[in-house]
């Protein structure tokens, strides 16, 4: 179906949304695997299960992500959000949706009636695990005009299938300082702590006083890890992969530490120099397992 279609995008997954299907043995066939694996809590105080391709998140996104995999089918003019929760999600939502959709939104005209003003980024390019394959629903999607836009927080490993495979389908990831993703994180975790009455995840005037704050810093200093401790210094852990020596786990790896191995033009091939902030750079896509840049 072309974008020229009387029917515009989102009023054709809104119907889509409406006519789903229900498959509740689907559903509860994922569920039933993902509470069999080994689980945690999480900070927002959720039950956190370690997917069997290495990756963390509460049941309900797992499960959209499996049957997502099940019974979603790529068109090669898909694009797909791919994010690490907190990475710049909701602001890449409204530029792509703005750039690919401008022709039916004028961004200039952007009155009341704009879906990114009336909906919001994240009701116009909606999520596979949280907002799309939820609730035993399983939506009619090959009705939405081309090009379809969607959005997830999984792992490439952990993407639709169709996804990797669909010639031409694009996906457009983001990725942040991890220092500002965590600081965004911790700030996120806090609030559903907040909203469920718990306490927020910070230390205490008492605990910064009497030090605690100090006492984890030199207990996980290197220092201490790497070289004080017998535990770091001899014995073996077991992994899937086989034992390995616990001395090999701990090198200390100094910021810039890669200029005393790599030459410059390795590194530059490795990880290209960021664009200085303001300047224009181009958005990266992944196609058919190779790095494609293009401009939006």
């Amino acid at each position: 179906m072309s974008s020229s279609s009387q029917t515009s995008p989102l009023q054709a997954e809104q119907d889509a949304r409406a006519e789903a299907e229900t498959n509740p043995e689907l559903y509860q066939h994922f569920a039933n695997l993902v509470s069999s694996l080994p689980s945690s809590e999480g900070l927002s105080n959720n039950q956190f299960y370690r997917h069997d391709q290495g990756w963390y998140s509460s049941l309900v996104p797992i499960v959209g992500a499996m049957v997502a995999d099940a019974c979603f089918t790529a068109r090669p003019s898909d694009i797909v959000v791919a994010t690490l929760p907190k990475s710049g999600t909701t602001w890449i939502k409204s530029f792509l949706h703005a750039t690919v959709r401008r022709r039916e939104h004028h961004p200039a005209a952007a009155a009341a009636d704009h879906p990114l003003i009336s909906l919001g980024p994240h009701g116009c390019i909606k999520f596979f695990e949280y907002q799309l394959y939820t609730r035993n629903k399983v939506p009619d999607l090959d009705k939405l005009p081309d090009p379809r836009l969607f959005a997830t927080h999984l792992p490439f490993v952990s993407l639709p299938r169709t996804v990797v495979t669909a010639s031409g389908c694009k996906i457009v990831y983001v990725c942040r300082d991890p220092k500002d993703h965590l600081i965004s994180q911790w700030h996120f975790a806090n609030k559903f702590r907040v909203m469920n009455q718990l306490e927020p995840l910070s230390f205490d005037a008492e605990e910064e006083e009497s030090g605690v704050v100090d006492a984890i810093v030199r207990l996980c200093s290197f220092e201490h890890m790497g070289g004080g401790l017998e535990v770091t210094k001899s014995g073996r852990t077991e992994f899937a992969v086989g034992a390995v020596e616990n001395s090999s786990l701990f090198r200390r790896g100094g910021v810039g530490d890669w200029a005393n191995h790599l030459s410059l033009e390795a590194a530059r091939r490795i990880a290209p120099p960021l664009p200085r902030p303001g300047s224009r750079a181009p958005a990266s896509t992944f196609s058919q397992g190779s790095i494609r840049t293009f401009s939006l």
